[in-house]
């Protein structure tokens, strides 16, 4: 039998109860080993050079770096890590393609349930990109001339 290898999760969030409440939601997940949390883009980016965790949920505001030049910093240093961006901000069109382009796995709404969070999670692990329809239907892909 093939046994897979589980994943590791670092949750990247300045807000400690945000962040408790994230470690609560995954901890009993079979396919997770480990969760780490960290609360800097700093902290984020030494961890991820030593770890390289499956999966990185990061909100998009932090002390020391916006989430779009962290996710694109992680994605160079570990490209085979998964970027959640995990934000309360709603209006995140002017950051949609370029965290596409950074080749993040999905955006998730802080708002949404805990259900869909754990989803939305698991949908990324086994290969999916996940990203709200509302955003979905405002992408405007470049067109062959």
């Amino acid at each position: 039998m093939h046994e897979s290898k589980l994943a590791t999760l670092l949750l990247i969030d300045d807000h400690e109860p945000m962040a408790f409440v994230l470690k609560l939601m995954f901890e009993d997940l079979e396919s997770v080993g480990s969760i780490h949390h960290v609360s800097s883009g700093q902290e984020a980016l030494a961890w991820v050079r030593i770890e390289q965790p499956t999966i990185a949920i990061m909100d998009l505001w932090l002390p020391d770096i916006h989430g779009v030049q962290l996710a694109r910093k992680i994605k160079d240093e570990s490209p085979h890590t998964h970027v959640i961006v995990y934000t309360g901000e709603e209006n995140i069109d002017h950051y949609l393609n370029d965290l596409l382009e950074i080749g993040i796995s999905g955006i998730v709404h802080k708002g949404r349930s805990m259900d869909y969070v754990r989803t939305s999670v698991e949908c990324v692990m086994q290969g999916a990109t996940v990203l709200p329809i509302e955003h979905f239907t405002r992408l405007r892909l470049p067109t062959s001339k």
